[in-house]
């Protein structure tokens, strides 16, 4: 881990039921800075209007907004 970066949580929107799996999660949490885990209710697909991603980041600013096109998906993250 570089100084100054510290696991955060992101929220992901708009992912497609077929692709909520472990390698559409670090997909999203390498883009947006380092994947390292999901909570339990996106591991148990319990909540399916969002995903939360741990990851590491030093240079997101709490509160953005990200949005990502992969392929035919488009998401939001914050």
């Amino acid at each position: 881990m570089n100084k100054g970066s510290k696991p955060r949580w992101a929220k992901a929107f708009g992912i497609p039921l077929h692709a909520r799996a472990i390698n559409t999660y670090r997909i999203i949490g390498d883009l947006v800075g380092g994947y390292i885990y999901v909570d339990e209710d996106t591991w148990n697909r319990s909540h399916l209007q969002r995903a939360r991603i741990c990851i590491i980041s030093s240079n997101l600013v709490s509160g953005a907004m990200i949005e990502l096109d992969i392929g035919d998906w488009a998401m939001k993250s914050l």
